[in-house]
């Protein structure tokens, strides 16, 4: 089987690597996945929220 690199799919799974951040530090992480990562599917798994409803301020 052949794979089209261009058809690839792009996704990024992060599982709760916001925890350790407070707020100030979280933010330009999203800003960085944004921008890095905008044709990525990114799953951004996250505990509280607090820190969704914040992220989802953010985008």
């Amino acid at each position: 089987m052949r794979v089209n690199p261009s058809s690839a799919l792009k996704v990024l799974v992060l599982d709760d690597v916001l925890i350790g951040l407070d707020m100030s530090n979280r933010l330009p992480i999203i800003d960085i996945l944004k921008d890095q990562f905008n044709d990525y599917q990114v799953f951004l798994m996250l505990k509280t929220q607090m820190a969704l409803q914040n992220i989802l301020r953010k985008i």
